[in-house]
């Protein structure tokens, strides 16, 4: 999901970004949020998500019931059940959707055998261009793409480093002192695999038991009671891999649970993931490329030319290219440069 949503910030920018999974009673059964709006997001499920939204939208299971022209649309419209000067004197609109800067947005809804699976919603500020009729249609477009990456999953063991990194303060008794709305992503992914209404609990994150035993673990081995270095804890689930590692940040100083603790959180994400952004970045044409992750991933010619509705000698031109472009001559080869080569 996070490289899912760092194509679509490349393709539609917006400053805030929700997946929605919903469940067959079309309730939110998991979600993912990049942007303030993830700080909103214990809040929404607590307060108003089914209750006191109704006052002024349709709730999530209604909107993804009702019938529109195209699976791509304005949000307002959509969810909207007020004039939109009442919209702003809610309590909705002023606790949830004004401290996140969510002043207009675009929706994607995603049918899966005919059967509403998931939405999309993107949104931006007062202070960044409206979406425009061409933001829809992309959208719309771009359905293929995102129900393809769901499909794929996330099921690998072998995880490859990323850019995802954060730094979060906190007492030696594990008390969060800082948290910017990046860190607060990244722990939340990291120690709460699914986001839905009945974790909300779980994503309230003050004195979390995994920080708290990683700063106890920490003042153990300071004070002689455990060996080794800084203490780590490494969770794996649907958002990747993650990291977590505890320091000192004042190490001169002596005792005390005002002391200061860092900790580094890093992600990490499944080997075709790391894949993808190496093939995306190559000189070839958008089908090479598509030719080249299916090639990869062990396709032979007769499964391609099926997956992407072209001839069988058409792929072989395709294939031909890839390799006199990257300078390989073989299957292996290709995997080998992308793997452990220099492109």
């Amino acid at each position: 999901m996070p490289a899912l949503m760092s194509t679509l910030q490349d393709v539609i920018p917006s400053s805030n970004r929700q997946f929605y999974a919903a469940d067959a009673q079309l309730e939110i059964a998991d979600c993912y949020l990049e942007g303030p709006c993830t700080a909103m997001l214990p809040l929404y499920f607590d307060k108003f998500y089914n209750r006191l939204e109704r006052e002024v939208r349709h709730t999530f299971a209604e909107v993804m019931a009702a019938r529109y022209p195209s699976a791509a649309g304005m949000i307002f419209p959509r969810y909207a059940k007020v004039d939109w000067r009442t919209f702003l004197r809610s309590d909705f609109y002023n606790l949830v959707v004004r401290p996140s800067g969510m002043v207009q947005g675009i929706n994607l809804r995603l049918r899966e055998n005919g059967r509403p699976v998931a939405a999309l919603n993107l949104f931006r500020s007062e202070r960044e261009p409206a979406f425009a009729s061409c933001d829809l249609a992309l959208l719309d477009a771009l359905q293929g793409f995102i129900a393809h990456g769901l499909r794929e999953g996330l099921d690998e063991e072998c995880f490859v480093d990323t850019e995802d990194r954060s730094l979060i303060i906190v007492s030696a008794e594990g008390k969060l002192l800082h948290l910017s709305t990046e860190g607060q992503r990244l722990l939340s992914m990291a120690l709460v695999a699914r986001w839905s209404p009945d974790t909300a609990r779980q994503l309230r994150l003050e004195g979390h038991p995994e920080v708290v035993h990683l700063c106890r673990t920490l003042v153990s081995i300071h004070a002689g009671n455990l060996p080794g270095g800084p203490p780590a804890i490494r969770r794996r689930n649907a958002w990747g891999e993650f990291v977590m590692r505890a320091y000192w940040l004042d190490p001169m100083r002596v005792g005390g649970p005002e002391r200061l603790v860092g900790i580094v959180i890093d992600r990490r994400e499944p080997r075709s993931l790391g894949l993808l952004h190496k093939v995306e970045a190559l000189s070839l044409t958008e089908r090479e490329k598509d030719v080249c992750l299916l090639l990869v991933h062990d396709h032979g010619t007769a499964n391609i030319a099926r997956a992407m509705n072209l001839a069988e000698s058409t792929v072989i031109t395709h294939r031909r290219h890839i390799y006199q472009k990257l300078g390989v001559g073989s299957r292996s080869a290709l995997i080998d440069r992308l793997y452990h080569g220099s492109l």
